[in-house]
């Protein structure tokens, strides 16, 4: 099958579902699921498109893969179908909370997770799940697939191992991972649905010569002993954030801040911090963090020798990101921050090995130079979401126009006789309608291109 014909059976897997296209996706029960759970990822609010997931050849994705509960009401365990697109994608590593079904054809997976997803809440794959092979060959034309269903659902179809087995080529059975566990971790609020319960995901491997780097390293997955929750100033906890008014150029607003939940006191923090793309940069690069800041938007891991007492809190003594440009209307931007024990830390190599895993392979870490960033007392409105440890301020900057480097053209007198001289018909639709009626188009284009596929397919078999 080409390339392009896989494709849209990945698009027609997503648009039509399991009951059109049996071969793509496991035979379901007799009954839907009755669980609302959306699948989400990175989506431009330009175009309305899925973000692709980005390759070099051999190296591992970290595009965010995740699930919302739109349900009404909490979870109790989340199961989640992976469909590579072709032979030029593996899975990084073989979990033992996932039956995959790897033989005669690009591989499958369904992985079960005993989380429970509050209603409202995001939760995203934990690890990277999904690997190039050292061969791939640059790609945009193919998809990786994921789908969410209840664990109940899961169960009355037969149990995971059994859906695995449905995705089997015929003659050969499903077999369990036993390379550590995938986790969930908690989402950014600002991830975005596309098409309901399933996501189709383009993949792009990178034009590479010669060596592409290190090798991905995944990251540990075993939870911190210590009960630390991410505060930040709410109304009532487990609130959505608040969107804040940012301005270009001045350090990013909102308080970042840790609560001991636990019994006994916890003696070192560190705070894993994360910007969401590279239109922010760092304001400071502090002594007591280790920074990864090339290849990709900037993260930094931070220590702190202050103890935490039990239901204590306390906050960083200062922003720690400048919005340097907005290039796209009003989006919403975060900066995720992870609050862990220094013990765990310490447990994983520290700071430094830490930050070294989110750096682009071929890449290295560096130490800032320019003052300590502090801890200090909280004040009682910082209060914690729906994430545990993990949590984001949210953000908007409204875009500021570039100058022009050369004086515009003038403008051109209207045409007489060519409507009610309102000199072009108004201003262009952007934003949330461009998004709509991008997504509609898109569902048009992907409905015409399996029909032309088919057709194209009959007129063949029936030639031959």
């Amino acid at each position: 099958m080409t390339r392009y014909l896989r494709f849209v059976v990945a698009s027609a897997a997503v648009l039509l579902g399991p009951a059109v296209l049996p071969g793509v996706a496991a035979a379901a029960p007799d009954t839907p699921d009755s669980v609302r759970l959306e699948s989400v990822g990175q989506r431009s609010i330009e175009s309305g498109r899925m973000y692709g997931l980005d390759f070099r050849p051999g190296g591992i994705t970290r595009g965010p893969m995740g699930v919302h509960n739109r349900n009404g009401s909490a979870v109790d365990g989340l199961v989640a179908q992976l469909t590579l697109p072709s032979d030029d994608f593996r899975f990084a590593r073989r979990y033992d909370n996932c039956w995959y079904a790897l033989e005669g054809k690009p591989g499958s997976a369904w992985c079960e997770f005993d989380a429970k997803i509050p209603d409202r809440a995001t939760l995203q794959l934990a690890g990277p799940v999904v690997k190039a092979t050292d061969d791939a060959d640059p790609a945009v034309d193919e998809a990786v697939v994921v789908r969410w269903v209840s664990r109940a659902w899961a169960e009355a179809a037969g149990g995971i191992e059994a859906l695995a087995d449905e995705d089997a080529t015929e003659g050969t059975t499903a077999v369990r991972g036993a390379e550590g566990t995938l986790t969930l971790e908690p989402g950014s609020p600002w991830l975005s649905t596309f098409m309901g319960a399933s996501t189709m995901f383009p993949v792009h491997v990178a034009v590479t010569e010669g060596p592409s780097g290190a090798p991905d390293i995944l990251p540990p997955s075993n939870p911190d002993s210590a009960d630390l929750a991410a505060v930040q100033e709410r109304t009532t906890a487990g609130e959505r954030p608040t969107v804040r008014d940012g301005e270009r150029g001045k350090v990013v607003p909102g308080v970042i801040g840790v609560r001991n939940e636990g019994d006994a006191a916890v003696d070192g923090l560190v705070v894993e911090l994360r910007l969401a793309d590279e239109d922010m940069i760092f304001a400071r690069k502090y002594d007591n963090c280790w920074y990864a800041l090339r290849g990709k938007p900037g993260s930094a891991w931070c220590e702190f020798d202050r103890a935490l007492a039990p239901g204590a809190t306390l906050k960083l003594g200062s922003g720690v990101a400048i919005a340097t440009q907005q290039r796209l209307g009003d989006i919403t931007k975060d900066i995720r921050f992870h609050w862990v024990s220094a013990g765990w830390a310490e447990g994983h190599g520290g700071i430094r090995a830490l930050a070294g895993m989110s750096a682009t392979p071929g890449t290295g870490v560096v130490r800032g130079t320019e003052g300590t960033l502090t801890l200090e007392t909280a004040p009682a409105n910082l209060k914690p979401g729906l994430t545990g440890p993990v949590d984001y301020i949210l953000f908007t900057v409204p875009p500021v126009a570039d100058q022009p480097t050369t004086t515009p053209p003038a403008t051109p007198p209207a045409t007489p006789g060519t409507g009610d001289g309102a000199g072009g018909g108004g201003l262009p639709v952007t934003g949330t309608q461009t998004a709509a009626i991008a997504g509609l188009g898109g569902g048009l284009l992907a409905a015409g291109l399996i029909g032309y596929a088919i057709a194209r397919r009959r007129r063949t078999h029936f030639v031959a």
